[in-house]
C-alpha cells in the first residue's frame, strides 16, 4: 500500500545569533479563491512540476508591502525520479529539482509609494538539486543549501525584501521550502511516467540560514492547510 497522508520532516532551527544581523521571512499559499497552486506533469516520460497562484500571506517584519504579491517560481524538471521507503514504512517518492533557468519572482499587487502596481519588486536564481518528496497526495521540497541568489530588487519597497539583500550581502544562504497536498494520487502517477498531470495546493516560506525549516510536521495539517485573506 502506497501511504503518503502523514509524512514529518524533523527540523532543526537555529535562531540563535539571526536576528542580530536580519530578522526577514515571508510565507506564500495559494492565493485568494484559486484551487491549485501546481502541477506536475508528464510527457513521453519527463515529469515537470509548474506553478501559478501563489501569493505572499505573511511577512516578518508586517505588515510589510510584500504581503499579497504575487510569487512566481520556475518550473522545475524531476530528475532521479526513486521509489522509496521512510520509517516507519511510509512509501514515498524522491526526486532533484533542475529548475528551467527562469527565475523566482515577486510582483506587487498594489502600487506601494513610487512602485507602481505589476512591479517586479524581487528576481533570484534557483539553485539546482533540491530534494522533492512525493506521497500518495503530498510534496515536500526542502533544500539545506544556499537556495537563492538574487538578481535584482526594489530597494527600499519592501523592509522583508531589503532583509533578504542584507542577509545575502552578510553571506547567510536564502532557504527556500515548500509543501503542499494533490488533487489525486501524484505518487502513482510518477511510478508509472505514464502520461497525465496532478495538481494540488501550497504553503511554502523564504528565510535566511540559520532561520529555517518552520515546514516542520509537513502532511496531514497545518502546513497545508490553504490560508484564506
Amino acid at each position: 500500500m502506497k501511504r503518503g497522508g502523514m509524512f514529518w520532516i524533523v527540523c532543526l532551527c537555529g535562531l540563535v545569533g539571526w536576528a542580530s544581523v536580519a530578522g526577514a521571512s515571508l510565507q506564500f499559499s495559494t492565493g485568494g479563491a484559486n484551487t491549485y497552486s501546481w502541477t506536475v506533469e508528464v510527457t513521453s516520460g519527463v515529469a515537470t512540476i509548474s506553478f501559478e497562484n501563489n501569493e505572499v500571506d505573511a511577512s516578518d517584519p508586517s505588515p510589510d508591502a510584500v504581503l499579497n504579491d504575487f510569487l512566481d517560481m520556475p518550473s522545475m524538471t524531476l530528475s532521479g525520479i526513486t521509489p522509496t521507503t521512510i520509517p516507519p514504512g511510509v512509501d514515498v517518492i524522491t526526486a532533484s529539482l533542475v529548475p528551467d533557468g527562469s527565475p523566482l519572482t515577486i510582483t506587487s499587487d498594489v502600487a506601494v509609494g513610487p512602485v507602481p502596481a505589476a512591479t517586479e519588486v524581487m528576481s533570484a536564481d534557483v539553485a539546482v538539486g533540491g530534494l522533492l518528496t512525493v506521497g500518495t497526495n503530498f510534496i515536500a521540497y526542502s533544500n539545506e543549501a544556499d537556495d537563492l541568489d538574487l538578481i535584482g530588487y526594489e530597494a527600499g519597497y519592501s523592509a522583508v525584501i531589503d532583509g533578504f539583500a542584507a542577509a545575502e550581502a552578510a553571506g547567510i544562504d536564502l532557504d527556500l521550502s515548500f509543501g503542499g497536498d494533490a488533487s489525486a494520487s501524484l505518487y502513482q502517477l510518477l511510478a508509472d511516467l505514464n502520461d497525465g498531470s496532478v495538481s494540488g495546493t501550497l504553503s511554502g516560506q523564504i528565510v535566511p540560514e540559520p532561520m529555517t525549516l518552520s515546514l516542520c510536521a509537513l502532511g496531514a495539517a497545518v502546513l497545508l492547510r490553504r490560508r484564506k485573506r
